[in-house]
Parts: structure tokens; sequence; C-alpha cells
């Protein structure tokens, strides 16, 4: 054999088990990574009494407990103020033990300010509206909810999941806009909100290293964008559609601290 050949070999040998081994890795072991990733947001608007609160936000658990698990344990260690959860917990109807199982989950999560949730498309046709209602968590909606932190000073936190956004923005008050699906951007840009937070993607859930996705994630992709006095957080998810592999993405719990910033008169 020559020793071009033998090159030629040991090259094709080493591509292939490379490939393999990310087959693998995105089979096995890429679905059942976690993360906690820690943002700041800054504003003037963010009231005293809310200076450096912490927001436990998680999106996009489709069925993938096992990762639940570890996110639960994430906001728990955490001890997060208030809990924000972004739609898509199901993919698939389940069955009454595991129903009560899930339950008892999100029954232990504990925030003092209160735990929010909106619905997903893929919790349309499931129990997830029931789970997340016996679990303690309240349903967001276009009116908007007031949160106290035991003073008369307050935050709004306004839930969006369906076709036309029709809320009225409260300039002089720290707005944050939960809603699935991150397109929601090209409505609300620009119109004031303060935190804009979203998932649905996965942050693409197949990425290849240094090309940007394509397909209809291909604008939301990143993790945050600051657009302004905006800023638009992109949850990559708990758990993956169709096909239960990951490349280069990673399933996350994001935790938000809230700072107040001063005036320069």
């Amino acid at each position: 054999m020559t020793k071009s050949k033998l090159r030629m070999i040991l090259t094709l040998s080493l591509v292939f088990f490379l490939i393999l081994a990310v087959f693998i890795d995105m089979k096995y072991f890429s679905t059942k990574r976690h993360k906690t990733r820690v943002e700041v947001v800054e504003s003037e608007l963010i009231p005293e009494s809310f200076d450096r609160i912490s927001i436990g936000y998680f999106s996009d658990v489709l069925s993938n407990f096992e990762v639940l698990d570890k996110s639960i344990d994430s906001l728990t260690d955490k001890n997060v103020d208030i809990i924000l959860f972004g739609g898509n917990l199901l993919n698939n109807d389940i069955n009454e033990e595991t129903r009560m199982e899930l339950i008892s989950k999100l029954t232990t999560l504990e925030a003092p300010l209160g735990k929010y949730a909106v619905l997903g498309e893929e919790d349309l046709n499931t129990q997830a509206y029931e789970i997340l209602e016996a679990s303690g968590f309240r349903h967001l909606t276009m009116s908007g909810s007031r949160i106290h932190n035991f003073q008369d000073e307050y935050i709004n936190l306004i839930g969006f999941d369906s076709d036309q956004l029709t809320y009225e923005i409260k300039n002089d008050i720290f707005e944050i806009l939960l809603s699935n699906d991150p397109k929601i951007i090209d409505t609300v840009k620009g119109n004031g909100f303060d935190l804009i937070l979203a998932g649905k993607h996965l942050g693409g859930q197949f990425k290849l290293p240094l090309l940007a996705p394509f397909g209809d994630h291909a604008n939301f992709y990143k993790k945050r964008y600051d657009l302004n006095n905006e800023t638009f957080l992109i949850s990559q998810g708990i758990g993956t559609y169709n096909l239960d592999m990951r490349l280069n993405t990673q399933a996350e719990t994001i935790i938000i601290i809230l700072r107040r910033t001063r005036h320069e008169s």
C-alpha cells in the first residue's frame, strides 16, 4: 500500500469517527445537558424595591421531564423572586400518573412574587393549561398583571399568546412582555416594552458552527438582542421537536437580574 493511499484511508477513518462521535453526542448526550444562564437587565424604570430582584425563566419543555428536573433544581438553588414559563410544556398528551407527577414537580417551585406562564402552540391541544394552573402558575394575558414587592411601586407583566397585540404601553412603568413566539418582536419593536422574553425555536436546535440557522428561526437564534431601550432575551428551551437531538445548542434556564440605574441629570 502506498503512502498516499494510507493517508487517504487514515483521513477518511478520522472523518468517519468524527461524524460518528458527533452523532452519538447529538443522540445520547446533547439532549440531557442543561446550563443556567444569567442575564442582567438595567433600566431607570426599575423601582427601588425591585433593584436586584431575580426572575427565573424557562420555556419549551416539550415533555423532556428529565431536563425539567435540572431546570427546577436550578430555579430552586437560585431562590428566584419571580418564575416565568414561556410555553410549550408538552408535545403530546400524558397519562394520569405522569400528569400528577408533573404537577408535583412544578408545585415544588416557589417564588415569593409569583409564578406566571403563557401558552405555546404545542399547549393548545394538551393538558398543559390545567397542569400549570394546578401547579400554581397564573396565566398571563394582554390585560397585564401588576407585581408589587411589598411596596406601592410595581412592574407590569404582560402575556401574549394570540395574533394581535392591543395592549397600551405605560411609558413610566417597567414592563415585561412574555411570549412563546419570538416573532412578537416584529409587532412590538419600538413600542416601549422594556424586557421581552420568548423561546420556541430552541436556539435553532441544530446549529452548524460559524453558520447562522435557516428557516423560520433564522432571525431569532441569538440569545440576546439589545434594541435601544428594549432588551430581547430568547430561551434555547428545555426539550426538542421531532428528532430528539441537538447540535451546538443546549437546554437552559435563564436567571434575570433586574438592576435599577440612576438618571443622570
